[in-house]
This record gives C-alpha cells, structure tokens and sequence, in this order.
C-alpha cells in the first residue's frame, strides 16, 4: 500500500539529515523509520502504521518525530528534480 513518491521522498529526507550529520549508525533505522512516516503524512491520504512495518516502537517514533521534522527545517516540501531520481530507480529495480 505504500506509494513509491512517499519511498523516494522519505530517502531524500534520510540524505538531507546524513549531510547535517544527524543520523549515525545507532539511529539510523529509527531516523528512517521517522523519514517514511513524514512523507506518507504529506504525501498519501491516509498515513501507514510505520512501527509495523519497521519493527520500530510507536513510543520511540512519537518522542523523536518532532526532532527529525525540526532537523528537517520543518520543510517536508520537494521538487520533483529532488525525488524523481530516487523515484526512477525504485520502479527500475520493481522492474
């Protein structure tokens, strides 16, 4: 049910924080667990139960959620020129 734009943005969203040398090897799959989460909020009509699907606590997304939203400038907004290549190679390997 996940949509590939939501994917695609959440991996920019990881990018941007690597490069701000917030995510380290210890928080990496919670940061991503947090990207995905913010980019089905803003991109699907209905969000997805993250903690599920990553085997993540639902306690750890709410208490470190605001901490990645505002890392990420509070700006989950991206042009096409920043998803699109990611958007391409997922739906290559989908095939």
């Amino acid at each position: 049910d996940l949509e590939i734009a939501s994917l695609a943005k959440s991996f920019v969203y990881i990018e941007k924080l690597i490069l701000k040398r917030v995510v380290v090897q210890s928080n990496r799959r919670l940061v991503g667990g947090i990207c995905l989460l913010l980019a089905t909020k803003v991109n699907e009509p209905k969000g997805l139960t993250i903690s599920k699907i990553l085997e993540i606590s639902t306690k750890d997304i709410r208490e470190h959620e605001w901490t990645v939203f505002t890392e990420l400038e509070f700006d989950l907004y991206l042009s096409q020129r920043e998803f699109l290549p990611h958007f391409e190679r997922i739906l290559s390997a989908l095939g």
